[in-house]
């Protein structure tokens, strides 16, 4: 509705699971309907403002998810809550040690 109607999609990562994206998508598409909401002006359009750019860390990112009442919609609670879980764990576990990657990029500037 309205002059900032629009449908986008942004191509997900190559390592995205693609039954849980394409949830999210049409999940996201259900919800959008289900619950209109004011939408901004366009960006071309000069009394338009930019959107606050999206995130980098991952933990503040799962955390958002795990958050999220529309995830839960989507996914189901106990998934929503399984899932966010699993990637705080994982997260744990990356962070734990310091990647050869980063050995090699980082000992040299020492």
């Amino acid at each position: 509705r309205g002059p900032g109607a629009r449908l986008e999609h942004r191509i997900s990562g190559a390592d995205v699971n693609p039954y849980l994206a394409l949830t999210a998508i049409l999940g996201g598409m259900l919800h959008g309907l289900d619950h209109p909401a004011d939408l901004p002006l366009p960006l071309d359009d000069p009394a338009a403002s930019p959107a606050a750019p999206l995130g980098y860390d991952w933990g503040a990112a799962v955390e958002l998810f795990a958050a999220s009442d529309i995830a839960a919609d989507i996914f189901g609670a106990p998934y929503r809550d399984l899932y966010a879980t699993v990637r705080r764990d994982e997260i744990s576990q990356l962070t734990r040690e310091i990647s050869q990657v980063e050995y090699r990029t980082y000992l040299g500037r020492l």
